[in-house]
């Protein structure tokens, strides 16, 4: 903690995105995302003792990996399914032949694979479904990190980092845009309309109806806990201290929402209070400086795009856009931020 005097704790939320084998968990890259951090900051200085201090959350999805809590099972399929489904289209597609002298067709077999998976994430979690699904797990897995719960239930206040790759880094900012958005406008309003327009779970859904809503460690439901967590990010007592996205499709995936089509098609751009990004809490001590938003991307990686153009622009101090050459392949580039030490270095500096 920044001010031993502060009664709150920092909590950092690895979210993985494309799984590139549907029977093996992410702890490798997220333990060398961290280690390769944690190696990054200066011994001595304030922030140090802050990142060694904080409480860590892994989060998988997308395959069957045993955890606990109430989540559908139909995010756990995805991994395998695609993997399945590939290993009968590739053989067809290496099938078809024709005389091609072009040398960009030798970067298309790896081309689809990403695309394969990658997308197929991405669409996956777009739909009625596989949202709901995800979410799932991402908010239970999160509820049921150490401390967490019972400083919602006591009320007591708590910072949160969030790293997301890929489709991760949507669900990151899908859901810092339920804990904090207001009205429509942007504006600090705490009506019953306006929370209804954000919401996170669709809890009357089929697909959240048939799965086993049981209930958390501590005795609250997954539903009542998320109302809560949402409840204190939006009187100051949750903190976004550092949205982090490496090979983010954002910019792309916002075009699933009309409330963003119609922001977007007036010329206008999203306002990062919405997100948190640019709050303070007093409750927190002093305010963080530099960017709060900080996404690493690669050219080379055709899934990661820029996100400043997405924010009004005076909102540009609290989000930046780091370029990071982490291959010059396109079939490597997607997955390469975790072991990158470039990466590492940019997230200890801003963090």
């Amino acid at each position: 903690m920044s001010d031993s005097n502060q009664d709150y704790e920092e909590y950092l939320i690895y979210i993985h995105g494309i799984s590139q084998e549907y029977d093996k968990s992410h702890d490798e890259a997220y333990d060398n995302l961290h280690t390769g951090i944690s190696a990054s900051i200066s011994r001595g200085v304030p922030k140090w003792d802050e990142w060694n201090n904080a409480k860590r959350c892994d989060v998988e999805w997308g395959w069957d990996c045993e955890s606990e809590g109430p989540q559908a099972k139909g995010h756990r399929l995805l991994a395998e399914a695609q993997e399945k489904l590939a290993a009968r289209l590739y053989p067809s597609i290496e099938q078809a032949t024709d005389f091609n002298l072009n040398p960009a067709r030798a970067i298309v077999p790896g081309a689809r694979e990403l695309m394969l998976k990658g997308v197929g994430d991405m669409f996956y979690y777009a739909s009625e479904d596989g949202q709901n699904s995800v979410r799932l797990e991402v908010l239970s897995t999160i509820l049921n990190a150490q401390g967490i719960q019972e400083r919602l239930q006591n009320d007591r206040p708590f910072s949160i980092t969030l790293f997301g790759h890929s489709a991760g880094s949507v669900i990151a900012f899908d859901f810092l845009l339920y804990l904090f958005a207001n009205g429509e406008d942007g504006q600090q309003t705490r009506s019953n309309e306006a929370s209804k327009k954000f919401s996170f779970i669709n809890f009357e859904a089929p697909s959240v109806k048939n799965s086993k809503l049981n209930l958390l460690r501590g005795g609250e439901s997954l539903k009542s806990n998320l109302e809560k967590f949402r409840d204190m990010a939006q009187n100051g007592k949750v903190r976004v201290r550092r949205l982090v996205t490496f090979g983010s499709p954002i910019s792309q995936l916002v075009f699933r929402s009309d409330r963003f089509l119609e922001i977007l098609a007036k010329g206008d751009r999203l306002n990062a209070s919405q997100f948190g990004l640019d709050r303070n809490p007093e409750v927190f001590g002093e305010p963080l400086e530099g960017p709060r938003w900080i996404n690493l991307w690669d050219k080379d990686d055709i899934l990661a795009w820029p996100v400043e153009p997405l924010v009004q622009e005076e909102d540009t101090n609290v989000v930046a856009d780091i370029y990071t050459n982490v291959s010059s392949l396109i079939s490597n580039a997607h997955n390469l931020y975790w072991d990158s030490k470039i990466v590492h270095e940019q997230i200890a500096k801003h963090w």
